[in-house]
């Protein structure tokens, strides 16, 4: 919804569902020996097993968090199955960067760059595109406060993996010359489950208003240009933005997203448009991309 909200259309149709707790039971209890699971992820929870994780990360916390709906399921976002979709990391769009830490900020700090020629560092790179994909999903994710992305996470492209055949799924029979995207490699948005949590962490705009620097301005000229008009619609402030974003969703999933979460929306909107009115009178200015 906020993604068509603020016209980046970038995600595909998402649908909420409520999955019987008897289900995922049954999924764990089958497939659950068999998962690879992070070790970061086991130790931060305190277990050692994916089942353990599952059951006090997934069922022990819906339940306390009031999530279980009547009926004994959980909801949950789905969205339709999309062919020839592949991680950024195995496609020809990705980027320099080593997985798991911050380098990837780097790329969007201006410090020490020319001030006539603030690009010069990525623009005749390959991967340069990347950039600015990652500075629009980066303005995205500040607004609606998902912390949850990074080029290794949640990072999807459409079309020409590059990886060999098991990776790219071109060596089963289920995969057919027609369902190969047509037209060049293009971001999509999958996953924004962390959004309307908190704070965007790991994302090098959050960090750069964080700290009060001038120096992130990468963004896309029509991801601004839809925030200010968004800005400009919501009358009556912060709330009036909350109840714009508000329209139209279904009440089971509007009891998901608090008034007060949306208000922190409007607020970091606010934040987005002050950054770049500082880039925009600054040397900086070209960094505006359109």
């Amino acid at each position: 919804h906020a993604d068509r909200v603020m016209e980046v259309n970038r995600i595909p149709p998402t649908g909420w569902v409520c999955i019987p707790t008897a289900t995922i039971r049954n999924a764990t209890d089958t497939f659950g020996r068999g998962v690879e699971t992070e070790q970061e992820f086991l130790k931060d929870s305190g277990v050692s097993t994916y089942a353990e994780w599952i059951q006090k990360d997934l069922f022990d916390y819906a339940k306390k968090a009031d999530l279980v709906e009547r009926g004994d399921c959980i909801g949950a976002s789905i969205q339709l199955y999309m062919a020839d979709v592949h991680h950024l990391l195995d496609s020809p769009l990705k980027i320099p960067y080593k997985a798991h830490n911050t380098s990837w900020h780097r790329f969007f700090d201006l410090t020490g760059e020319d001030p006539k020629q603030p690009l010069a560092r990525i623009e005749h790179k390959p991967w340069a595109a990347t950039i600015i994909s990652i500075a629009e999903i980066n303005a995205f994710d500040y607004v609606i406060g998902n912390g949850d992305r990074s080029p290794n996470k949640n990072n999807f492209i459409v079309g020409k993996c590059n990886r060999h055949a098991s990776i790219c799924n071109e060596d089963t029979e289920q995969f057919r010359a027609s369902w190969i995207h047509p037209g060049p490699p293009t971001f999509v948005h999958l996953d924004q489950g962390m959004g309307f949590y908190d704070k965007p962490r790991n994302n090098p705009l959050y960090n750069a208003i964080k700290a009060g620097s001038p120096t992130y301005c990468h963004f896309r000229a029509s991801m601004l240009n839809r925030l200010w008009h968004l800005a400009q619609q919501a009358r009556g402030g912060h709330e009036g933005f909350a109840m714009l974003m508000s329209t139209r969703l279904p009440a089971t999933v509007a009891r998901f997203v608090s008034k007060s979460s949306l208000r922190k929306c409007a607020r970091r909107l606010e934040d987005v448009l002050s950054v770049a009115a500082q880039c925009l009178k600054q040397p900086f200015h070209r960094a505006v991309v359109a």
